[in-house]
């Protein structure tokens, strides 16, 4: 192989793993049991809810950099009141136990977006939190809006565990409060 093939598949090896490692939501690409026995995956056939109807998923949990779907799930993640401004990749899953739980997750672009967002999250999520359906979760540039309509106090705790796992890298901590 000659030094210009060499250095043009070296390029291309770099460009695919760093593409592939672009988003840290990867890591909350998680199947229902990974988060608790109980849950599974929404199959991406059934009418995703919270999205757009436009917004077509490749299949459940999905994350993304494509700017529609980062605009739909940031406004969805804020209940309608922010766009995508900050925002450079996005995750949406949603699980079914015997009631329905799913999450938002958001990569800033900077500390500074990831600070104005996290801000405004914590504020408009402040009442569900409060009632215990809802959860802001921070890592460095990753957050996540955990939310559910009545699974059960182990699963709900089990998600929290594991969501906190996967964006902070480490094993399991205290959710954030």
């Amino acid at each position: 192989m000659t030094d210009t093939k060499r250095l043009f598949v070296g390029f291309i090896g770099f460009s695919l793993a760093a593409f592939s490692s672009a988003s840290g939501l990867e890591p909350l690409l998680l199947e229902g049991a990974e988060l608790y026995h109980s849950l599974h995956a929404l199959p991406v056939e059934k009418p995703i809810r919270h999205l757009p109807a436009h917004i077509s998923l490749p299949r459940n949990p999905y994350a993304s950099t494509d700017s529609e779907f980062v605009e739909a799930v940031a406004k969805s993640s804020s209940q309608g009141r922010l766009h995508r401004d900050g925002i450079r990749s996005a995750l949406y899953a949603f699980y079914v136990e015997d009631k329905q739980l799913g999450f938002y997750g958001l990569e800033a672009a900077s500390a500074l977006d990831a600070d104005r967002r996290e801000a405004a999250l914590r504020e408009i999520w402040t009442y569900n939190v409060s009632v215990g359906r809802a959860q802001v979760h921070r890592h460095g540039l990753l957050l996540a809006v955990v939310w559910h309509d009545g699974v059960s106090p182990e699963c709900w705790a089990a998600v929290n565990r594991k969501v906190v796992e996967k964006l902070s890298g480490r094993g399991p901590k205290a959710p954030c409060p």
